[in-house]
């Protein structure tokens, strides 16, 4: 939720237009607004989009608890975090909504003003659609909304499942197990890996060893392998 936005707001006038990519991008932007689990998952198309487009600028949308997942990852150029928790908070207290709403409208604005060539949204919600949309990407893959304002998915029939599943209470238990591979898919994607990889730098790789020191578990406990660092 976002604002006040919910599914259930939307949904009922969802529609599919199959949308296919383009062969030559040269700015492309990611989204994935969910938790820490599903921006895990996330990370194979991170590496599979720098292995198809090695010279593109890549840059990924977040929300600010699952940042730290992707900040340190060598295969983005750039990273946005979007502070919807925060807006959400701010319109309980009671602040300013006009406030609230420029200060949105003016982060919109500095991604609508990257002018990217690909929008590839692989979360489900309406804040992600919304967002989709304003940033008016020359071309989109995922959840946007229509000319009447309306949820619209676009891309391939991968996509189209991949919110049938999410979204749909009947369809609940259904999603496939490995969703690292399911938005590989849904982005249109076969690279030569798919692992999740996950990235530190040396100055968070030494914070993390000295927290495991002062709990007793020391390198042995963990076959002598030390966290990935760039």
């Amino acid at each position: 939720m976002c604002l006040g936005l919910s599914n259930d707001l939307f949904r009922p006038n969802l529609s599919f237009k199959p949308t296919p990519i383009s062969k030559t991008l040269e700015t492309i932007l990611i989204i994935q607004l969910a938790s820490i689990g599903d921006v895990v998952y996330t990370t194979p198309v991170i590496s599979a989009l720098r292995e198809k487009y090695p010279k593109s600028y890549l840059a990924f949308l977040v929300e600010e608890e699952a940042s730290p997942i992707v900040l340190d990852n060598p295969y983005l150029d750039e990273i946005f975090i979007f502070k919807g928790a925060e807006f959400y908070h701010r319109t309980k207290k009671g602040e300013d909504f006009k406030r609230i709403v420029g200060d949105l409208a003016n982060f919109v604005l500095s991604l609508k003003e990257k002018e990217f060539d690909l929008c590839l949204n692989l979360h489900t919600s309406p804040r992600s659609a919304l967002l989709t949309s304003l940033i008016q990407a020359k071309e989109t893959s995922g959840l946007t909304l229509a000319d009447d304002g309306s949820l619209l998915i676009k891309g391939n029939l991968w996509m189209l499942l991949k919110h049938s599943l999410t979204c749909s209470s009947s369809l609940d238990g259904l999603l496939p197990w490995y969703l690292g591979e399911f938005d590989l898919k849904a982005a249109g994607l076969n690279p030569f890996s798919k692992e999740q990889e996950i990235f530190f730098n040396r100055q968070t790789e030494e914070k993390a060893n000295s927290l495991l020191i002062s709990l007793g578990i020391g390198e042995e406990d963990y076959n002598g392998r030390g966290f990935s660092d760039q």
